[in-house]
């Protein structure tokens, strides 16, 4: 290889300015696209329906709040008062009972919606008219459409389409399928919603319920608090925020109406009690009166002593026994599961406690309790419901059991007492039968007395605790109104529009690009090769289109000055020579009709304007284009007739140029059959060294490289090779081709010459801007 082979120094177009320069060239079509997509998107989030978000957060309280703890008399009886787990009431919070109160307290059946532009809004809470109800469908969904005509009319249509509706004063009752209903005018009336057709959808509780509860969330925030969040997405805000208040609302309702309930039971209990109790105790104040009556007894306080003590003590404790003996048989009968599954709330006595099952009796209804709450909230195929059965049956049979050995064990206590009491009465058996009688209805009086005060302490401690009974629930924060949708997310949208508006024509061009196999600019020759390029030759005006000749003195088009550029950038290319001695370029290309014709003639002339003689050679012995484009001289004598013999002088083959006395041309004339054996001939080279001593710059018009053997004949004799390449012609594996006749120097001196660029054509942007030839950087050295 040759070690003085030029080096290119300009280096291709960084990837990201010709990308950036690409974008900038087609602005327009980005900006369009862009435009177009931006407006497709903000119409699609005029189109879709918001939906919006409400969020509350409640505290629920792990028992009795302290400002209760000191009148909580179902605790201090043994029943839980406090809430279940956190899960659990997460789970009442969920219910379909408790969510069917919401709906019935909000009425959101019926809603309202209008269509001013392209979606149709839900106007709960601003709705101008209202439907009355007098015999809804069951189960069945109702839709119409209501049309305000004035103060006292409406329209009415079972589409949106009124052109067969009716009308129907405010107020009257309307017959629709198998419903009734009235409308009438809200306080809103006359608001903008009033000159929109409204449409009237009935939708089933069942529907609502569940719809409600497929968009709504209630979860723990933490495991730390009992912080509970609830949250529900509507499309409507206010409608949300009202379903999220109102659900908290209702459940406090329920906790204070269950724990009322639980009041209410040990309050009934209390009272039978103290019934039962106040008989027994008239009965008693009735006998000992009829017995004093009757043996005339007014007072035996009198009678005191160490025996009557003794056996007063041991009749108490008998007596005691008893109680505690009734009380347990009276609660072993209550402690049971009736034939239909209930169970009763047994009230705790300390004397429970006493006797070793106070706390299986506050475990019973605690477990009673939790059952209860189950049996509202959910159907009796509940796992945890029959948990709860199952552990409430496993408790009535223990304490059963410890029941049947307390009262064994009462019963021999007060089989010793009897014993002891007996022999206390043969001790007093002194004393009068009478005034025995008395001392023991009084010790029963006074027994049954203590007991009756008792429980009217605990009835007016109940009462109390009714009426400062608290729900569980501490609202946190409140569900509010949210202005802001959720969803659609329009400044996503909107970017994501323009993302796309961006892309498509990057997509465009890109794959275009892919897809296309031709050179179309400078910098798709200098991605694949490093052949020196020797200029960029622009289209020809609309003027110039059926021009052949381009180039003259006076002349300042682009075309012409890209000529002028190519002139100059050619003497980089030349090799040092005498200046006697003249430079042969030869003008070649890789297929026909790239223009080489064109441009051979077009710089002869620009190279004949700086005072230079030039001739030109048409050396396309296949089809004689220049010749053709000067004229066609075949009957004429010329370079084919020379070098075959028929003609002695080169002067006699050399004609004038019309165009500059500075340039000679010689035409081809007839086409001979045998070219490549005469340009391989004496004659040819005899020629060349004769013309090198008349003119400065010979320049030679030959065949395509590629296709015939003529261009490879002649090559070796020349200076500089230009390779003429039409833009958008040919391919880009051609320049693979030129790359390795370039580096193995199997061609002499080529530069590489773009013609025919449409500098209008934006969709390579990357190709306008740079003048022509080489800037300072990419000037080639000899």
């Amino acid at each position: 290889m040759n070690s003085n082979k030029r080096v290119q120094k300009a280096q291709a177009t960084p990837p990201l300015v010709a990308i950036f320069s690409v974008i900038l060239s087609n602005w327009f079509w980005f900006v369009l696209s862009v435009t177009i997509c931006l407006g497709a998107g903000y119409l699609y989030t005029k189109g879709v329906t918001r939906e919006y978000s409400a969020i509350a957060e409640i505290l629920i309280k792990s028992g009795s709040s302290s400002g209760q703890a000191s009148f909580d008399v179902l605790e201090g009886l043994g029943v839980d008062n406090s809430s279940g787990p956190i899960e659990n009431e997460i789970v009442l919070l969920k219910s379909s009972q408790l969510m069917k109160k919401v709906v019935d307290e909000l009425n959101i059946t019926t809603r309202y919606s209008v269509k001013p532009l392209l979606r149709r809004a839900d106007i709960y809470g601003a709705n101008p008219i209202e439907v009355i109800w007098v015999n809804k469908p069951i189960d069945k969904q109702s839709t119409f459409f209501i049309r305000v005509i004035s103060p006292s009319e409406y329209q009415l249509s079972l589409n949106e389409d009124f052109s067969s509706s009716q009308k129907f004063p405010f107020g009257d009752i309307v017959t629709l399928e198998n419903s009734k209903f009235s409308v009438s005018t809200t306080t809103l009336f006359g608001n903008g919603f009033t000159q929109n057709d409204i449409k009237v959808e009935l939708i089933s509780k069942e529907s609502c319920v569940a719809d409600i509860l497929t968009r709504i969330f209630i979860y723990r925030k933490d495991r730390a608090t009992g912080s509970i969040v609830i949250s529900l997405v509507d499309i409507n805000s206010e409608r949300a925020k009202d379903i999220v208040n109102t659900l908290i609302s209702e459940y406090n309702k329920e906790t204070v109406d269950n724990k009322n309930k639980k009041a209410q039971n040990t309050a009934d209990f209390i009272a039978d009690r103290i019934l039962m109790i106040y008989e027994d105790l008239d009965g008693v104040d009735g006998e000992l009166t009829k017995f004093k009556i009757e043996n005339r007894i007014v007072d035996i306080s009198s009678v005191k002593s160490t025996v009557y003590e003794a056996s007063t003590q041991l009749v108490g404790e008998i007596l005691s026994i008893n109680m505690q003996i009734t009380l347990i048989e009276d609660m072993s009968k209550d402690i049971r599961v009736g034939d239909n599954g209930e169970c009763k709330l047994i009230a705790p006595n300390s004397i429970y406690s006493e006797l070793g099952i106070g706390e299986q009796i506050s475990q019973y209804n605690s477990l009673v309790d939790r059952l209860h709450e189950l049996q509202r909230s959910s159907g009796g195929n509940n796992p945890i419901l029959i948990r709860v059965k199952q552990q409430i049956t496993l408790l009535i049979n223990n304490t059963q059991i410890a029941i049947s050995n307390i009262i064994k064990n009462l019963y021999s206590q007060k089989q010793l007492l009897e014993t002891q009491l007996k022999e206390t009465d043969v001790q007093i058996s002194s004393l009068p039968k009478k005034e025995k009688v008395i001392r023991d209805v009084m010790r029963e009086q006074s027994i049954k007395e203590e007991l009756y005060m008792y429980l009217l302490n605990k009835r007016e401690t109940n009462a109390l605790q009714l009426a400062i009974t608290e729900s569980d629930a501490k609202i946190v924060e409140p569900a509010k109104n949210n202005p802001y949708p959720i969803s659609p997310d329009i400044p996503f949208i909107l970017l994501l529009s323009a993302i796309v508006g961006f892309a498509i024509p990057s997509i465009i061009l890109f794959v275009s690009t892919m897809l296309d196999d031709k050179v179309h600019v400078k910098n798709d020759i200098e991605m694949i090769t490093t052949i020196p390029i020797l200029g960029v030759l622009p289209s020809k005006s609309k003027k110039q289109k059926d021009l052949d000749v381009i180039v003259s003195d006076i002349s300042r088009d682009p075309l012409t000055e890209g000529f002028r550029v190519v002139r100059s950038n050619l003497n980089f290319f030349i090799p040092n020579k005498s200046s006697e001695e003249a430079s042969i370029i030869q003008l070649t290309s890789s297929i026909p009709g790239e223009g080489k014709t064109f441009v051979s003639l077009n710089l002869a002339l620009s190279v004949a304007h700086t005072n230079k003689k030039v001739v030109l050679i048409d050396a396309d012995m296949r089809r004689s284009g220049l010749s053709k484009l000067l004229g066609d001289n075949r009957k004429k004598i010329g370079l084919s007739a020379y070098l075959s013999g028929k003609c002695d002088s080169v002067s006699e083959i050399i004609t004038k140029s019309e165009q500059s006395d500075n340039l000679d041309i010689i035409k081809l004339g007839a086409l001979p059959p045998n070219a490549v054996n005469l340009l391989m001939s004496e004659r040819f080279k005899d020629m060349i060294t004769e013309l090198k001593s008349k003119y400065e710059y010979i320049i030679i018009d030959s065949a395509p490289y590629f296709i015939v053997a003529d261009s490879q004949i002649i090559n070796p004799l020349v200076d500089v090779t230009i390779w003429v390449m039409r833009s958008g012609i040919v391919k880009k594996s051609i320049l693979t081709e030129l790359d390795a006749l370039y580096t193995e120097d199997k061609i002499s001196n080529i530069s590489l010459l773009l013609t025919d660029l449409n500098v209008k054509n934006k969709r390579y942007g990357y190709g306008y801007g740079y003048g022509y030839g080489y800037g300072e950087n990419e000037k080639i050295d000899n």
